[in-house]
This record gives structure tokens, C-alpha cells and sequence, in this order.
């Protein structure tokens, strides 16, 4: 612009310089107009003769056309400004209008022809068409929505899906609205309306969900993140009439069992089990022998579960798991990983976090910490219940064989020698036996003589030196002198009991308790069951699960007698549900 405003000062001045020199030239007369005229005439027909002359062919050629004169208002540069106002003008409207919140969209602005236009040119004439052409199919979305997605409008599911698959925000966002509106046309499970195809569902799993290799998110719009996640929920009512495309990793629901066959028992999902499970010994990323860490089992939620993350049970043989082993250690992530997905969403992970000393964090340990956090443990039991429970379990409730004495110590440190402490051992051994006051004494004081006393304890938790030596003892009978590590020591029996049944009053608090952590077990299940249902989970089948171990698992799964293929174990595309059954008690 400032160039240009150069340009034409200077032709102003220069026109007026012109005009000014113009207006101080003499006119011609008509008469030196005259002659010059004849003049001017003589001389070309003087030419054209002397061309005929030289010449007897003349070929005529066509002239080139003459370009378009410049007239006074080019020489002084009106067009020009009036263009690169018209520029400018343009320019400040699409910044306002890209500025003000009630401003309307405008075409995009004039780019040059691809032919002359620079790379950057192109590719933003390019990116404001995709541009305008975004906002055109974001408003034709919403359309789709009345109709939904049925028979008769067969193009509208294929074209939701494409939406939510495009780049641009506004269309992946207004797909995922229109997927909400078709269902909030009628009820939810009758609903013929509902765009919630299985390839549908999977988009707004990962949309939601799915995380990179860096952990963020696939989907960059924070927005169709959180619209993806609602519509997936309100999705999980309407159940699948469709088999889907085929997916790699996902096998066909397995044929029923038939009767008889070894594999033909209910299968127990491994959630609830939090206790320490008849001793096994449970390790965080066992590696399964044999196959691949990296091997895709189920997701929850969008969340992988791979081989690696199993907590499978230790193996010390090395052998090759089978495949109760692996639906098991499967079963126990799937429900780690929904609980640690319910403690990160209620905000209990970041509190359980700051609250660990090495600030390491444990999916399981933080799985099992939220869980009794969430099921506390209640001992407000009704006696009506204690006295049932008593009644059908009394045998269960027994005394255990008991002990009660007294034991003397004489630690040696008290005296000049072992001699000397042995000696005074001895005569309290005499003295507890029959108490004798003509034997004089060794020289010792009270103090260098520890006495204790315990009450009845149980004998199985008798410390191994004291079990030793009352284990043959009766009531009222009196050890040797025993050398232990402070000195001596000698025992002497006060009472023993042997086993019997305890009374109702004795069982009451043992009763109490396992009554409390029997209910608290059963809400446990309830609430993971709860958990379940309102995840989004796909595993492998069973059969999919004896193709991954190889040749040799089918004989080692009949023989384990653990795994029936259940609705819950079947991936999406096969299932009339998404909800999970419910866990069965044990």
C-alpha cells in the first residue's frame, strides 16, 4: 500500500506537471495545419509508389491485436486503490467476523487461480473450503436425527459413521449429537430408530476412550470426547441385531457344550475373590509361558488388557498355563481394571496415591484398597441372626485346647556366673514344688527374679520353646530348669482345657464377625457386578482363548473342569447385550 501511494504521487505529479507545460505551447494555425497535412500525404504516396515498383507481390499478413490502451485514470491509479481498498475492507470483516461471538460466517476470501497461486496460497484456499464445507454438513447432521437409522433411510448410518471419523470438530461433534437425537426417539430397547450400529459403538469407544502411544488421547477435541462417552452409555440399552464387519482377534459366539462334556459347569468369575484365594500366591505382570506379552485379550472401556497385565497364579514349574489359568487371571484383570477405572473417575486414585509413602501405585492394591473403602465392613448384625448362624455352623465354633502357667526366669546377667544363676533356678524349682524354709537359700534378691504369668492361649499358638516343654506337663506339675537364651526358666502348669464346643455367649464376637465380612463379600460382588454393567467390555471367547495357547490346550482345559463359555465372554459383535450377567455367590 505504501508503494502504491508512492506511485501515484508521482503520477499526480507528473500530470500536472504536463499540464502546465501544455497550457504555455503556441496552437497551430489552420493553415500550418493545412500544409502539414499535404506535406504528410505527398511523402506516403511517394513511398507506396516506390513499393510497387520494387515489389510485383505483396502478401498480407494479419496484425497482432494491439493490447488495450492505458487511459488517464490507469496513469493515475484510481483502479489500483479502488483494489486494494476493496482488499483491506475485505480482510477487516473476516477478522471481525472470526472475533465477534454473534459475528456471521462469510465466503472465503478471493484466492488467485491454482495456476498462479504460491503453495501457501493453495493450501489455504483448500483448508477454507474444507472449511466451509464442514459447517454445511454440520447443520445436515442434526437433520439425519429425526429420521435415525432404520430400513427406510439407509444412508444415514453409514453417513454418521463417516462423520464421526471426519477432521474437522464441529462434524465429529454434531455426529455424535444426531446419534443422541435418533435416540431419544421413543424407548430406549424398542427404539427401530437408534443410531447405535457395532461399528458406530466402536468409533465412540475410541473416541472416548483410546489413548496413543504416549498416553493422549486419539480424539483432540476435549467436547467430542465427553459427548462420545454419553452417547456409548445411552447406546448399551439397544441391543445388537447386526453381526458387523469383521475384526481381527474377534472369533464368532462358540457353539453350546453339550451335555456330559467335561467343560459343561458354571463358570465363576474371580472379582470378588480378594482374600488370599486357599494360599495362592498372586504376582503383578506374571507373564503368562509361552505367549506373546503384547497379545490383545479384552478391553474395558477402551482400555487394553494385553497378556502382560494378567495377574496370573505362580507357577514354579515353568509349564505352559492351560487355559483355566488364562480365562482366570483374564477374569481378575477385567475387574481390576473397572475398579481402578471407577477410583480414577471419583477422584479416590490421586487421594490413595498421596497417601503411599513410595507414591507407587499398584492397579490391584489400588483396586482392592477402593473396593473396602467403598463396601465397608459392618457389624451391626441382629442377634436373630447370630443365634442362626450359630446354630448351623456350632460345630465350626469350638474351644481349642488351652494352657494357662506360670513361668520363673533367672537371666543370667543378674549374677557373677551361670553357676550361680543355674543354683538359684534350682532351689526356686524346690521351693515351687514344697516350700521349705530350714534349706538355706542361694544369695538373690526379687529383682533378679522375673516371674509371669499367662492365661488360657490356645496351645497351636504356643511360641515353639514354651509348646515344647508344658506340652507334656498336667495340671499342677512343675518342669526341670530349662536353659534358654536370657538364663534358665522353669514352668509350672496352672490349668489346661482340652477341645470342646464354645457356648453362644464365647462364639458371639467370632460369629458377629463372620457374618459381617460374609455380607460385606456379597455387596462386594454386587457392587463390581454394578460396575460391570455399566462398562463397556469385550474379551475373547474360550475358543478364541485355546487357538492363542496352541495344540495340547484343549486336553489340559477338559481336564481342568473350570471354563463353559458364557455370554459374558463373547465379543460384541456376537452378544444380544452389552449388560454383564450377574456374579454368582460361592
Amino acid at each position: 500500500m505504501k508503494l502504491l501511494y508512492l506511485k501515484t504521487c508521482y503520477r499526480w505529479t507528473v500530470t500536472l506537471a504536463v499540464a502546465f507545460m501544455m497550457s504555455c505551447a503556441a496552437v497551430p494555425t489552420d493553415g500550418q495545419l493545412f500544409n502539414a497535412g499535404a506535406a504528410t500525404a505527398a511523402t506516403s504516396a511517394a513511398i507506396g509508389s516506390a513499393n510497387a515498383a520494387a515489389a510485383t507481390t505483396v502478401t498480407a499478413t494479419a496484425a497482432a491485436p494491439a493490447a488495450v490502451p492505458p487511459n488517464i485514470w490507469d496513469f493515475l491509479g484510481l483502479p489500483q486503490i479502488f483494489r486494494g481498498g476493496v482488499g483491506v475492507a475485505s480482510r477487516v470483516r473476516h477478522g471481525l467476523n472470526r472475533r465477534l461471538p454473534f459475528g456471521k460466517k462469510l465466503p472465503p476470501q478471493e484466492i488467485p487461480p491454482p495456476g498462479q497461486a504460491s503453495p501457501a496460497e493453495g493450501a489455504a484456499g483448500e483448508a477454507m473450503q474444507v472449511e466451509a464445507n464442514s459447517e454445511a454438513t454440520a447443520k445436515a447432521l442434526p437433520y439425519l436425527g429425526n429420521f435415525g437409522c432404520n430400513d427406510c433411510f439407509k444412508k444415514t448410518e453409514p453417513a454418521i459413521y463417516q462423520a464421526l471419523q471426519d477432521c474437522s470438530d464441529i462434524v465429529r461433534v454434531a455426529a455424535i449429537e444426531t446419534i443422541m437425537k435418533s435416540l431419544s426417539k421413543g424407548s430406549c430397547a424398542c427404539n427401530g430408530k437408534a443410531c447405535c450400529s457395532l461399528r458406530i459403538r466402536e468409533q465412540l469407544e475410541k473416541m472416548g476412550y483410546e489413548r496413543d502411544g504416549f498416553g493422549c488421547f486419539v480424539e483432540t477435541c476435549p467436547k467430542a470426547r465427553r459427548l462420545a462417552r454419553v452417547a456409548l452409555k445411552q447406546c448399551c440399552c439397544v441391543p445388537i441385531v447386526e453381526q458387523g464387519p469383521a475384526v481381527p482377534n474377534r472369533e464368532a459366539i462358540p457353539e453350546p457344550i453339550p451335555a456330559g462334556h467335561p467343560n459343561d459347569i458354571p463358570f465363576e468369575p474371580l472379582g470378588s475373590h480378594w482374600s488370599d484365594n486357599g494360599g495362592a500366591t498372586f504376582v503383578s505382570h506374571q507373564t503368562p509361558v509361552d505367549l506373546d506379552p503384547q497379545l490383545l485379550l479384552a478391553r474395558v472401556n477402551g482400555d487394553p488388557i494385553h497378556v502382560s497385565d494378567l495377574w496370573m497364579i505362580h507357577q514354579d514349574n515353568g509349564t505352559a498355563p492351560t487355559l483355566a489359568e488364562v480365562h482366570a487371571g483374564l477374569e481378575r484383570a477385567i475387574n481390576v481394571r473397572v475398579l481402578t477405572i471407577a477410583a480414577r473417575s471419583m477422584g479416590y486414585a490421586e487421594q490413595w496415591v498421596a497417601n503411599q509413602p513410595d507414591q507407587t501405585v499398584v492397579e490391584a492394591e489400588l483396586a482392592t484398597d477402593f473396593l473396602n473403602t467403598q463396601i465397608p465392613l459392618n457389624r451391626d448384625v441382629a442377634p436373630a441372626m447370630v443365634q442362626q448362624y450359630w446354630n448351623q455352623h456350632r460345630a465350626e465354633f469350638m474351644r481349642h485346647p488351652s494352657v494357662a502357667w506360670e513361668q520363673i526366669t533367672v537371666p543370667v546377667s543378674h549374677f557373677a556366673s551361670s553357676d550361680a544363676a543355674y543354683r538359684v533356678a534350682q532351689y526356686c524349682r524346690r521351693y515351687a514344688i514344697q516350700p521349705d524354709s530350714t534349706t538355706t537359700p542361694p544369695y538373690f534378691t526379687d529383682a533378679d527374679v522375673v516371674t509371669v504369668s499367662f492365661d488360657l492361649t490356645a496351645v497351636d499358638q504356643l511360641p515353639e520353646g514354651d509348646a515344647a516343654a508344658l506340652n507334656d506337663l498336667a495340671v499342677g506339675a512343675i518342669s526341670s530348669v530349662i536353659e534358654v537364651p536370657e538364663g534358665y526358666r522353669v514352668y509350672h502348669v496352672l490349668d489346661r482345657r482340652s477341645l470342646e464346643p464354645m457356648t453362644l455367649a464365647e462364639a458371639t464376637p467370632l460369629v458377629i464377625e463372620r457374618v459381617a465380612e460374609t455380607q460385606r463379600e456379597a455387596r462386594k460382588r454386587a457392587y463390581l457386578a454394578q460396575l460391570r454393567r455399566l462398562s463397556t467390555i469385550w474379551s475373547l471367547p474360550p475358543t478364541a482363548l485355546i487357538e492363542v495357547l496352541g495344540d495340547g490346550t484343549d486336553a489340559r482345559a477338559a481336564a481342568d473342569h473350570n471354563v463353559r463359555p458364557t455370554t459374558a465372554h463373547v465379543p460384541l459383535s456376537a452378544r444380544g447385550d452389552t449388560r454383564q450377567p450377574p456374579i454368582p455367590t460361592y
